[in-house]
């Protein structure tokens, strides 16, 4: 199970998880029975995770592993507030403002693609490899699925002031079209200066 946990941990069941810490106090004894038993007595991993050392304890979990419950649970939890502190939501210019004009993310001329969870926040921005509208289309279609992101906007740095052009509408629409089939949506085109500033498709209509 040791090395099940190092070369693929998202394969363990949730009891799987309970055994591993469960060796902290057992760590000469088959605790699959143990494991088994605290997610049905407590309704669930979650639950068994977030009980009461005592609880626990009352349950056959030896002191040391009910302590190592709790600080599994806390840690899980701390983890959780740093992300959703980190993630960037687009849901509106302001935020896209703030996007834009973040320093510390690095500036590379070209075409990229902002992709998108279901709550439009940013998963990761990718550079595409070729400006080519079929292969950009390759590319949402591809990276999409790579990073389970249902939705993407085209963003195109340039040298000079940031300027709408005709074959950025009809990369958009021929990118969307192609979307379209997996249910991706490409919510714009935006094209950012070397000052920050920009401008979009969505904001020209």
């Amino acid at each position: 199970m040791r090395k099940r946990l190092l070369d693929n941990p998202g394969a363990l069941a949730d009891y799987e998880i309970i055994e591993m810490l469960l060796f902290l106090g057992v760590p000469r004894r088959d605790t699959k029975p143990l494991a088994k038993g605290l997610v049905l007595r407590f309704g669930g991993f979650r639950e068994a995770l977030l009980a009461q050392p005592a609880l626990l304890m009352a349950a056959g979990v030896p002191s040391l592993a009910a302590e190592g419950f709790g600080v599994v649970a806390d840690a899980a939890q701390k983890l959780a507030e740093a992300e959703r502190r980190e993630m960037v939501i687009l849901g509106d210019r302001i935020a896209l403002d703030r996007y834009f004009a973040d320093a510390t993310r690095p500036w590379r001329l070209g075409l990229s693609l902002l992709l998108l969870g279901t709550r439009n926040q940013v998963i990761t921005e990718h550079a595409c490899e070729k400006a080519d509208t079929a292969s950009v289309s390759r590319q949402v279609l591809r990276e999409a699925l790579r990073h389970h992101a249902t939705a993407a906007i085209i963003v195109r740095r340039e040298a000079g002031v940031a300027t709408i052009t005709g074959p950025d509408r009809d990369l958009l629409r021929q990118v969307r079209q192609g979307a379209e089939a997996l249910s991706i949506a490409v919510h714009d085109l935006v094209v950012v200066g070397p000052d920050r500033t920009w401008r979009s498709l969505g904001s020209e209509r």
